[in-house]
């Protein structure tokens, strides 16, 4: 040991060095070149908004209303003949010959239809004379006093059921024939003024029949119409008929 250690005595440790970083080597730029500044283009000025003269405002509100009728129209005129086409080879709902319901019914259909409904009719009809006591004398089937129908003149007059006039007219005429009046319905239930309303209604369709009988010698008559589907218009107007 040296003589420093035997008397207590430590020698102070060397300063450390410090480190020195590696010089960095400097950063070579390329020379910037001037640039001009960037120019905006010009803005053109907002125009003022100019406010339409009433007039014209008029004009423009009367020319969305005429658009908005022109489809309303356009709309209904679709509606309209998709509904009369559905039955352009049929006759329309709520047609009726007699009592018989031609609706949605072909023209050989119908016929057929109608046929057999009055060839039992003229089967069954019958004539009797009677005397002054009430005593059958004699009596006449229909082909004793030639009775005889129209079938085909039938078919034709229902068949014009909303087939004539004009869109609007033949469309009313459509909705007529389905649309039934209440007046029936409460006549029937016992309302002593709607079958007096009905009465006087049925003498009305009977006396020009009966004029025009005798005038034309006619061989029947063919009521048409909504009203021809009710079974009490026929009876009411064949009651009138033998009460003249």
């Amino acid at each position: 040991m040296s003589q420093y250690m035997k008397a207590g005595y430590t020698p102070p440790k060397p300063p450390k060095k410090k480190k020195i970083p590696p010089k960095q080597k400097p950063q070579t730029h390329a020379p910037q070149q001037a640039t001009s500044p960037q120019r905006r283009p010009p803005q053109t000025p907002k125009k003022p908004k100019v406010k339409r003269p009433l007039g014209v405002r008029m004009v423009m509100v009367l020319a969305a209303l005429l658009g908005a009728c022109t489809l309303a129209v356009l709309a209904f005129v679709i509606v309209a003949y998709q509904e009369l086409n559905a039955y352009a080879d049929q006759y329309y709902p709520g047609v009726y010959v007699e009592t018989v319901h031609l609706g949605g019914l072909t023209s050989e259909q119908a016929t057929t239809a109608l046929k057999s409904k009055m060839d039992a009719r003229i089967e069954a009809y019958s004539l009797d004379i009677v005397n002054e006591n009430g005593q059958k004398i004699k009596s006449f089937s229909a082909s004793d006093v030639s009775l005889a129908y129209d079938l085909q003149g039938q078919l034709n007059e229902a068949w014009k059921v909303g087939r004539e006039g004009n869109l609007i007219e033949r469309l009313l005429a459509v909705k007529s024939v389905r649309e039934q009046p209440q007046v029936f319905e409460w006549a029937e239930a016992g309302d002593p003024v709607a079958a007096a309303l009905l009465e006087q209604y049925y003498r009305s369709v009977a006396i020009p029949i009966f004029n025009s009988a005798l005038l034309l010698d006619l061989d029947c008559v063919v009521l048409t119409g909504g009203l021809a589907a009710q079974k009490s218009l026929i009876e009411g107007v064949q009651r009138n008929l033998r009460s003249i």
